[in-house]
């Protein structure tokens, strides 16, 4: 059993909430996610089963593009509606222009320095930073570079703003509405979000938690679709099977991908590189190969 699962996540499940469902319903253990989503979001979660699980390390770095419901004149210690409100809007209904609205957004687009949430599941010596604020503790975390694509506004009606974003992983969306609210000078916090797409993994093609099955299982070239493609025939590929490195040969066809199939799939440094290739025996996808100087190496053979 090996392949992937695009689940349309419910608010309030954990990530890990539905990987141990999906364990339960397929009968293995080998079960594992592309990227947690709060409790609060819903949306896309991908899951991998089986060998698909030596892919994921290929994937980590996707794109991501989200729908975010953020309310302005109000503050919380999470960044979002889980947390205590700290801090409400006194000035009555605040006027904030379209225009206004508009750049103070088009100021976070591009590379920017993000300061995560102290409420986050990054580890701090061992620990989660969200477990050490529950207890009381002092929380340092460092900014982190990010990169925002594209913000584009839905809707805008005072105090609630619709936002469509695209963005790069490791991206906190409740820390944008955060530093958004502080940039207008009324405060913000993120009301609701769902997440659209990760990679080529999209929305449309998800599954509620109770609708999957072995037969949903998606074909596991779904996680190379970004990446050039070698194929080679049945001798080359028991070659690589048992460890060997390969020359480069002229019977070896190796195609690759245009930029344009790449922007329109799953965009990481991995996926990117033009040193990883997805091998191919023949028709049958076989696994992830290297390339270095004119030579193919192993990098995960899955068959």
């Amino acid at each position: 059993m090996n392949g992937f699962l695009i689940i349309n996540k419910q608010e309030g499940w954990t990530s890990h909430d539905v990987v141990a469902k999906a364990r339960g319903i397929l009968g293995t253990k080998k079960v594992g996610h592309l990227g947690t989503l709060d409790p609060l979001a819903t949306g896309v979660l991908v899951l991998a089963v089986g060998k698909a699980l030596k892919l994921v390390e290929f994937l980590m770095g996707c794109e991501k593009t989200y729908e975010a419901e953020i309310e302005l004149g109000k503050v919380s210690d999470t960044y979002d509606y889980e947390g205590k409100v700290e801090r409400q809007n006194v000035k009555g209904k605040m006027q904030i222009a379209k225009s206004e609205l508009k750049k103070a957004l088009e100021s976070f687009e591009g590379e920017i320095e993000q300061m995560p949430p102290v409420y986050s599941a990054l580890k701090i010596k061992g620990k989660k930073a969200c477990d050490l604020a529950r207890a009381g503790k002092k929380v340092e975390l460092k900014p982190r570079r990010v990169k925002i694509n594209e913000i584009k506004i839905l809707n805008f009606e005072w105090p609630f703003l619709k936002l469509r974003i695209d963005c790069s992983t490791g991206t906190y969306i409740r820390s944008l509405a955060h530093d958004l609210g502080q940039k207008l000078g009324c405060g913000g916090c993120l009301k609701a979000l769902n997440r659209l797409r990760v990679g080529n993994f999209k929305l449309e093609e998800a599954l509620l938690i109770n609708q999957i099955n072995e037969e949903k299982l998606l074909l596991l070239e779904r996680g190379v679709e970004g990446m050039n493609k070698l194929l080679i025939d049945s001798l080359e590929a028991g070659r690589l099977r048992r460890g060997q490195r390969l020359k480069m040969q002229s019977s070896f066809v190796h195609l690759r991908q245009t930029s344009a199939d790449k922007k329109s799939k799953c965009k990481s440094q991995k996926l990117d590189s033009n040193n990883f290739v997805a091998v191919f025996e023949n028709e049958s996808f076989i696994g992830v190969g290297e390339i270095e100087k004119d030579v193919l190496k192993p990098k995960k053979i899955l068959f």
